[in-house]
């Protein structure tokens, strides 16, 4: 008998189709689609970035004396209420103003405080990494990166104290910051249109220690 392929092949063809009416389904991938393909994973959205509170800064020069009674100041507006992030409360009055002009940012900050203490202070934290911190015993601190010394970026400050430091039986009622902080401090590759800043308080309310910040910690200096 010869052995004809033709016949035996159109047999093999069909033996997967009659395995199948016996049971023995071909199953697909759940994960796969329609087309067996299997879908792209997907990519996690980035985190949003936080839209920042600003505070506006108008072109002027004030006297750097600790006070807030020149024309400067009065026109500047005052960042809004600085909230206790522990608590989401106010604390005793804090506010924040900011002028410019070609030769330096100016900054002047109003700490309401009825206790006085040399550990009390209030801190700017820009974007460019320089850090500087003030407190009612007139000490200002500065840092970037190694550099620790406030002359070396040619930052001034004058203080207005209205109470004794650490002095318990005296009645403290607030004081005053104003900062003189170069362009070439903050801001070495040139003068920006807006500066992310934060800004914080720490001090001692009822007995507690509190820290408070501005804007959540999403906060900017816009020039106009």
């Amino acid at each position: 008998m010869i052995f004809e392929p033709r016949l035996v092949l159109p047999l093999l063809w069909t033996l997967p189709g009659a395995l199948a009416c016996r049971g023995h389904e071909v199953t697909q991938d759940p994960a796969a689609g329609a087309d067996g393909a299997h879908p792209t994973p997907s990519v996690a959205a980035a985190p949003p970035r936080c839209v920042p509170t600003t505070l506006l800064a108008r072109r002027g020069t004030p006297t750097l004396d600790g006070q807030l009674d020149q024309p400067v100041w009065h026109a500047a507006p005052a960042t809004d209420t600085w909230l206790d992030p522990r608590r989401a409360a106010p604390v005793p009055h804090t506010e924040a103003r900011a002028s410019w002009d070609d030769g330096a940012l100016f900054l002047a900050l109003y700490v309401a405080d009825d206790d006085l203490r040399a550990t009390d202070e209030v801190r700017v934290d820009f974007g460019s990494g320089l850090s500087v911190e003030a407190s009612p015993d007139r000490q200002l601190r500065c840092r970037s990166g190694a550099e620790s010394n406030c002359g070396a970026f040619g930052i001034q400050a004058a203080f207005t104290v209205d109470g004794d430091v650490d002095a318990t039986a005296q009645e403290d009622e607030e004081w005053v910051v104003t900062l003189s902080i170069p362009w070439r401090a903050v801001a070495p590759a040139g003068r920006p249109s807006e500066l992310p800043v934060q800004l914080r308080r720490e001090n001692v309310v009822g007995g507690r220690a509190t820290s408070t910040v501005w804007s959540g910690g999403c906060g900017a200096i816009r020039l106009e």
